[in-house]
C-alpha cells in the first residue's frame, strides 16, 4: 500500500483505494487529519527568514501559548520527540551533576511473572540515549554502577525518573499499584526531577490535555511532547521549570528548534484545539468508541479518549485482523504483539467514527470464525 493523498480522516493509496485513517497518520500525529487547510494555510505564511537557530516571531508566539496552554514555566523547541526526552535527561544530569536516570515501565501482561519476556517495556524514542531511559539498553554497560532499567539503589547518582502515562504498545493504564509505588518514589526523592513523556498521549488524545492528568496526586517537573502538537509535521518541545529549561549550560536547542515555518503550524494546531474544543471532544467521543467496542469479540480492550487498544489471542490473530481491516478499507495500527491499537485524528465525526468501528467488527468476526473452522 503506497498512499498518494488524503482529506481529513480518510487516505488514498496509488490505485485509487480510500481508507478510514484510525491511525492519525501512522501513530497518533495527526491531530487535525490528512491535509488540513488550515495547515497548509500555516506553511504557506510569508516567512521571510527559514531558520530555526535564531530568535523568531513565530517561536517566540508559539513558546507564549504553551506556557499558557500548560502551565509550565519554559519551553525548549526541537524537531522530534528523542530530542525532546534526550534533552529532558540532558537538562536534568547538567543541573543536578548526577548521571544516572530511572525508567523503564513494565509491560502490564507480563506483571507477576517470574521471568517476565518485556521487564522493562517503556518507550521513549530510538536514539541511545532514550533507550536506555526506557530500560531497554543498560546505562550500566558503559557506566558501571548507574541504571539498569529499574530504580537504582544509588539515587545520589540519579537526576530524573521518566514515564510514559500508558503501556505504549497495549494502551493500558498503569494499575494503583503500580502508580502508588512511583509515588512512594517521588515522595522518598524529591531531589530527583520527575518527567512525563507525553509525546503520544499529550494534546488531547486521552481525552484530557495531558496523560499524567488521569492519576490522582502526581504532578510532573516536566513533560516531553510532539507528535499530535504538529499535526502531522516535526514538532517536538520539552516544557519545565526555568531553572532546568533555561540553563545556558544544558545547550537545549538543535539546527531546527523553533524553525519559523514548524511553528507556525503549531501555532495553527493548537489554535485549533482550543477553537473546536478537541480536548473536550475527544473525551466525549472517546466514551463514544468505548462504547461502541462493547462486545466486540477481543479478550479485553483498553484506553482511554480516542485512543483505544484491543487484545487478541496471539500477535499473529492480531496481525490477521490489521490485515482484514485494511483489506476492507480501515487503517489501525499493528504492533507487532497481540495488540493492535486505534487512534484516530481529533476531529472524527461520530458517524465516521461508528463506520470505522462496525469494519473492525467485521474483521475480527471474519478471523475468529475463520480460526474456529481450523480448529474444528
Amino acid at each position: 500500500m503506497k498512499l498518494v493523498t488524503a482529506e481529513g480522516c480518510h487516505l488514498i493509496d496509488d490505485s485509487g483505494k480510500k481508507y478510514v485513517d484510525f491511525t492519525s497518520g501512522g501513530i497518533f500525529a495527526g491531530t487535525l487529519g490528512a491535509h488540513s487547510p488550515i495547515l497548509r494555510d500555516a506553511l504557506n505564511t510569508d516567512i521571510q527568514c527559514c531558520y530555526g537557530a535564531y530568535d523568531n516571531h513565530y517561536a517566540e508566539r508559539y513558546k507564549d501559548m504553551l506556557r499558557e496552554w500548560t502551565g509550565f514555566e519554559a519551553v525548549a523547541l526541537f524537531s522530534t520527540g528523542s530530542e525532546a526526552t534526550e534533552a529532558a535527561w540532558r537538562a536534568c544530569r547538567t543541573y543536578t551533576q548526577r548521571y544516572g536516570v530511572w525508567g523503564g515501565m513494565p509491560d502490564p501482561d507480563t506483571v507477576g511473572e517470574s521471568e517476565p519476556e518485556n521487564p522493562y517495556d517503556a518507550m521513549h524514542g530510538w536514539t541511545l540515549g532514550a533507550q536506555i531511559m526506557a530500560g531497554k539498553l543498560s546505562w550500566g554497560m558503559a557506566f558501571e554502577g548507574l541504571s539498569q532499567g529499574t530504580f537504582m539503589a544509588r539515587e545520589d547518582a540519579c537526576s530524573m525518573m521518566i514515564l510514559e502515562p500508558y503501556h505504549g504498545p497495549s494502551a493500558q493504564w498503569y494499575d494503583g499499584k503500580l502508580i502508588e509505588h512511583v509515588k512512594g518514589n517521588i515522595k522518598e526523592f524529591p531531589d530527583i526531577y520527575v518527567c512525563f513523556d507525553e509525546i503520544q498521549a499529550g494534546f488531547g488524545r486521552t481525552g484530557k490535555k495531558f496523560g499524567y492528568e488521569w492519576y490522582h496526586g502526581i504532578k510532573p517537573d516536566l513533560i516531553t511532547v510532539g507528535k499530535a502538537m504538529g499535526g502531522g509535521y516535526p514538532l517536538a518541545a520539552l516544557l519545565g521549570p526555568k531553572e532546568l529549561i533555561q540553563q545556558p549550560e544544558a545547550n537545549l536547542h538543535s539546527t531546527h528548534s523553533g524553525h519559523p515555518v514548524m511553528c507556525s503550524v503549531g501555532i495553527a494546531v493548537l489554535d485549533q484545539m482550543q477553537k473546536q474544543g478537541l480536548v473536550e471532544q475527544s473525551y466525549r467521543k472517546g466514551m463514544l468508541l468505548a462504547e461502541l467496542l462493547k462486545d466486540c469479540g477481543v479478550r479485553h480492550h483498553a484506553g482511554r479518549g480516542l485512543l483505544a487498544g484491543l487484545e487478541f489471542k496471539n500477535a499473529k490473530q492480531a496481525s490477521k485482523v490489521v490485515k482484514l481491516c485494511r483489506d476492507r478499507g480501515l487503517l489501525v495500527v499493528d504492533t507487532g504483539r497481540k495488540w493492535v491499537k486505534l487512534g484516530p485524528p481529533l476531529i472524527i465525526d461520530d458517524d465516521l467514527l461508528s463506520e470505522g468501528v462496525e469494519i473492525l467488527k467485521l474483521a475480527i468476526g471474519r478471523v475468529i470464525v475463520e480460526e474456529g473452522e481450523k480448529d474444528g
